[in-house]
Order: structure tokens, then sequence, then C-alpha cells
């Protein structure tokens, strides 16, 4: 193989790279689940301490019988503290200092504030809200 070859098959894979690389940023990447998320969320990160921990409920059980986890609650879980990272999301705990309460009805927010001992402090969402401990 001589090194004209050489280059040219360099050259050639190169430009396959750039152009698949060009592909997904332009045309996969603008539609990804990800950048919804970013947007959806923006609200919540911005009402969060840059870093630390917070409480975590929902109106959506994410415990669903010993050793199983119910899907419905988890994904709603996991979406948040994704957008929401670095800060931790403590599910369950409704004793940290700030609370995000993700809700799947928004019209139950009364009921899960009731339930654990919460009391509103604002919106940060369509469908989540933000309380602190009683």
């Amino acid at each position: 193989m001589t090194r004209q070859r050489v280059t040219a098959a360099i050259g050639v894979l190169s430009a396959l790279g750039l152009c698949r690389a060009a592909y997904f940023h332009f045309l996969v990447e603008p539609d990804h689940p990800v950048r919804h998320f970013d947007r959806e969320f923006r609200d919540v990160k911005e009402a969060l301490p840059p870093e630390g921990e917070v409480g975590y409920v929902s109106d959506v059980s994410l415990d669903e019988a010993p050793g199983e986890v119910n899907e419905a609650g988890k994904e709603p879980y996991l979406e948040v503290q994704y957008a929401v990272a670095p800060v931790i999301l403590r599910y369950g705990d409704a004793t940290l200092p700030l609370v995000v309460v993700r809700l799947a009805d928004p019209a139950r927010l009364d009921e899960v504030l009731e339930r654990n001992r919460l009391r509103f402090f604002s919106w940060a969402g369509p469908r989540i809200a933000l309380a602190r401990p009683r």
C-alpha cells in the first residue's frame, strides 16, 4: 500500500465521520428528549440550590411492593433528577428544607402536601411545585 492510498483512505474516513457528526448534530439532536427536559425543567433548576440535596415527593408512588419498582413513578423521578443534576433528589424525604413535588395530576397538590406535612412554596412548572416542611 502506497503512502498516497493511505492518505486518501484517511481523508475518506475523515469525511464520512464529519458527515455522520453533522447528521446527528443538525438532524437528530434538535428533537432529542434531553433538549425537551432542559426547557421543561429550567424553572425547577433555577429555583434549587446549585448543589446539595432536596426532597422529592409525588402523587405517583415509586415503591410498588417490596423489591419492586413502579415504572410509572420511576420515569418522572428520573427525568427531574437528570434535569437538576448535580442536585440530588432524596425520594420520599419531606424533611429537607426544600422539597420538589412532581404531580401527574396538579389537582392533587393539596392531598400530596397534606400527606407529607408540607406547605406550598411556589410553582416551578405546570406539574412541579416547591414546598417546605411545616
